[in-house]
């Protein structure tokens, strides 16, 4: 006999607002204790999710480093690299100049490059 589940699948929208959250959540601690320090039960307080979530989208904590990184890297890219092919060459690279500046100079940028120089080696 075939029962029909009554679990409620989030839609694309919900699961993308819970990760969103659950990385902010994440980041802050990354920030604040750095990922020695931080753990898995302090990331779900402070993104305000069960720890059974937080394992839902991400399987550790490095996992869920990695995903940081890689959106935080790809969001610095497009606003680092977004050349108008209709400006001339010096005029691109003084907005690469200002958008890289504003990038490394922004308040939390000297504790994210030292989280992240200090596990690259990992």
């Amino acid at each position: 006999m075939v029962t029909q589940s009554h679990l409620t699948v989030a839609s694309g929208d919900e699961d993308s607002a819970k990760r969103h959250q659950i990385m902010d959540g994440a980041r802050r601690v990354f920030m604040d204790l750095g990922f020695d320090g931080a753990s898995m039960n302090e990331i779900a307080r402070a993104a305000g999710v069960s720890k059974g979530t937080l394992y839902v989208y991400f399987t550790d904590k490095n996992r869920l480093f990695e995903a940081i990184v890689e959106q935080e890297s790809l969001e610095h890219g497009k606003k680092a690299f977004n050349f108008d092919p209709a400006q001339d060459a010096e005029t691109s690279l003084r907005a690469f100049g200002r958008a890289y500046l504003e990038i490394v100079c922004r308040p939390d940028g000297g504790s994210a490059v030292r989280t992240v120089m200090a596990i690259a080696e990992r």
